[in-house]
């Protein structure tokens, strides 16, 4: 799904939509396997890896961009779809 990709019929702002959950899901499955490298993360530090300092860097980036990127990146799409949607029913009755 590209940035640009509209739907410019209801089949295929439907289709786009159900792309989009399936993308959510993906980011959302993810968080296990996230879960897990904090508290391995967390664990090498505390246990005063020879590379803690290193560890503890990246640790903090990547922790501290990586909810903002999934978030913007999701909602901004999905405002996107569902916008297209609505314009496609028409408007409220």
């Amino acid at each position: 799904m590209g940035i640009g990709e509209t739907g410019r019929d209801e089949e295929t702002a439907t289709n786009l939509l159900k792309k989009q959950q399936a993308i959510e899901a993906e980011v959302d499955s993810y968080e296990y396997s996230i879960k897990a490298l904090r508290l391995l993360a967390q664990s090498l530090v505390e246990d005063d890896h020879f590379d803690k300092a290193n560890i503890e860097k990246r640790r903090v980036r990547f922790f501290s961009e990586w909810p903002y990127t999934a978030i913007w990146v999701g909602a901004y799409r999905l405002i996107r779809l569902r916008w297209h949607a609505s314009r496609l029913r028409g408007p409220s009755r």
